[in-house]
């Protein structure tokens, strides 16, 4: 029978952080309940051979009980091939979704029956248990699982996992990631035994602890993997901890892994995993449909219609599909901030959300709708003065064009072909009605990523780009926001803004964290360095076979795969 959860997440913001310390605690003893602290080599005990008893279907744990099965091969889909196979040369969901599969982390996000996929409880991975924190929060002392090996595979053949890899993998990350600034806070990681890293911080962090748990940062690679001239990590082969073995990839078409006997926490029950690159959202569905796939996000256009299909369970996830924007490439004629406002005011967020998202959507800011008390709402009172700037009004716009004294110079709208043509274009008629001479720039995705999504190459006009989901805000305002992040996609300067950013972080009370970070959207809405739009809804469709799969919404939710079954 057909099923819809519809989710409503707790923000994990709305927690003090001695709660919220308290949290990471119930999670370490959850985590590891049940699991052998063997030697290293050894390994946990594999439950792949268990009969046990399950609920069904797996998307919200309901249904009847059913008897855990093993075997058998998950496929999903992508839209586009991973850029990389090296989790830190791009950091986007295309890259980070199949790193999470190999490699492991020091810690994640718990997920579970009852657990809402924005819950944000951290548990340990690699971690034996959670973080001491000395030091007024600017010392956090991690020790280390003693029964982690890498895979049994060339160039690392099994070696035991230690603290000199967390140490190594760090210190790459932060000389070859774009996302370096993310652990700029660290001033130094020591490593007295191979059972300890102690990670020294520049000044407490409210964020840190979100840093080491979220999928697209600190995912465990050995040195062996990594060609010492290039600083990379090999193509070929991947090698981690995680619970999948890389088994094969073929650009556009898919990525293998298969179950890794030896993964700590027990094999997964599911023999193999595909990822089909699958770049038509449409024909995602068409193949979820025939079955070919077992796992699919259908759009809003097609949710009704797989929602029909007998046994499958659908979930939505209010404001899950990110954060979307326009940037302005600068210097340029944008550099006059009333451009910028009037480029905002020309979009009729309403329209797009009833066009994109059936009425479901919700207007977006730097951070995403739901995150309380981080998110000031666009459609509140809480903006002042600035509130003009984010409400549809074309005759101002044009008031503003004219101010500034624009008259028709050409505006290139740079985005890609693998994100929303139809979205795109729809925006580019709303800029094209007030005035503004649009023509439209859709590269292809590897060229996309080192140029409109850097804020360079756009001919001095706009970008549309989406943004990556983060569980904390730090790392949204940094990675995103800090005029220093190798990152920022629309370059200006204002000091201020680091100043804020830095601010917020040191903050460890969340009132006083929440309002630095309520000041900063009211800056941006002011200055419009960057035009936020409307995130809609996202759907998750599970095939009937499907069970015991639950997701947390991390580098595409692939983490809920190991625990997951075919019936």
């Amino acid at each position: 029978m057909t099923q819809l959860a519809r989710e409503q997440a707790p923000s994990s913001g709305q927690r003090s952080r001695r709660a919220l310390l308290r949290a990471w605690a119930v999670g370490a003893g959850t985590g590891l309940a049940g699991l052998l602290a063997l030697a290293c080599g050894g390994g946990s005990k594999s439950e792949s051979g268990a009969q046990s008893t399950a609920s069904a279907p797996g998307a919200a744990g309901t249904g009847a009980a059913a008897t855990k099965k093993t075997g058998g091969t998950l496929v999903t889909s992508s839209s586009d091939s991973p850029p990389s196979l090296d989790p830190y040369v791009y950091i986007t969901q295309f890259a980070q979704t199949v790193a999470a599969l190999w490699y492991s982390r020091p810690y994640r996000y718990k997920h579970g029956a009852g657990i809402a996929s924005r819950q944000y409880e951290v548990e340990p991975e690699l971690a034996a248990s959670q973080p001491e924190l000395t030091d007024g929060g600017q010392t956090l002392i991690v020790k280390l699982r003693k029964d982690v090996t890498f895979h049994d595979k060339a160039l690392v053949d099994g070696r035991c996992f230690a603290a000199e890899d967390v140490a190594y993998s760090l210190e790459r990350f932060k000389a070859v990631s774009p996302r370096s600034s993310v652990f700029g806070i660290v001033d130094r990681l020591e490593t007295p035994d191979a059972e300890t890293a102690v990670f020294k911080l520049k000044s407490p962090s409210a964020s840190f602890i979100s840093a080491l748990t979220d999928g697209f940062f600190l995912h465990v690679v050995p040195k062996e993997l990594v060609d010492p001239a290039k600083n990379q990590a090999t193509k070929a082969n991947p090698v981690g901890t995680g619970p999948w073995m890389f088994d094969s990839y073929e650009e556009n078409v898919s990525v293998n892994g298969v179950a890794n006997p030896k993964y700590f926490r027990g094999r997964p029950a599911i023999d193999k995993y595909t990822m089909l690159i699958i770049p038509e959202a449409a024909s995602q569905v068409a193949a979820f449909r025939s079955g070919r796939i077992d796992i699919v996000s259908p759009s809003d256009a097609d949710v009704e219609s797989v929602r029909a299909i007998k046994g499958v369970t659908v979930t939505e996830y209010p404001g899950g599909s990110g954060v979307v924007t326009l940037n302005f490439e600068l210097p340029g004629m944008f550099n006059d901030v009333r451009l910028r406002r009037a480029v905002s005011m020309a979009i009729d967020r309403d329209a797009v959300n009833q066009s994109s998202y059936s009425g479901r959507g919700q207007p977006a800011t730097m951070l995403p709708p739901g995150y309380a008390p981080w998110f000031l709402d666009p459609k509140g009172n809480g903006y002042g003065e600035s509130a003009a700037y984010l409400k549809y009004d074309p005759a101002g716009a044009k008031a503003l064009m004219q101010a500034a004294g624009y008259s028709g110079q050409v505006v290139r709208f740079n985005s890609s072909a693998v994100l929303n043509q139809e979205r795109i274009e729809l925006l580019a008629s709303m800029l094209s009605k007030v005035g503004f001479n649009i023509k439209i720039d859709l590269k292809e995705y590897a060229a996309f990523l080192e140029t409109t999504n850097k804020g360079k190459d756009m001919g001095g006009g706009v970008g549309y780009v989406p943004y990556a989901h983060y569980p904390d805000p730090t790392s949204y305002l940094s990675i995103y926001w800090d005029p220093k992040s190798p990152n920022l996609k629309t370059h200006y300067t204002d000091e201020q803004v680091g100043q804020m950013i830095a601010e917020q972080d040191r903050t460890l009370d969340t009132q006083a964290r929440a309002k630095i970070i309520q000041d900063f959207q009211r800056r941006f809405a002011d200055q419009q360095y960057t035009t936020f739009l409307v995130t809609g809804p996202s759907y998750r469709a599970l095939a009937q076979k499907v069970r015991d799969y639950y997701f947390i919404d991390n580098v595409g939710g692939v983490e809920g795969y190991a625990d997951a079954w075919l019936a």
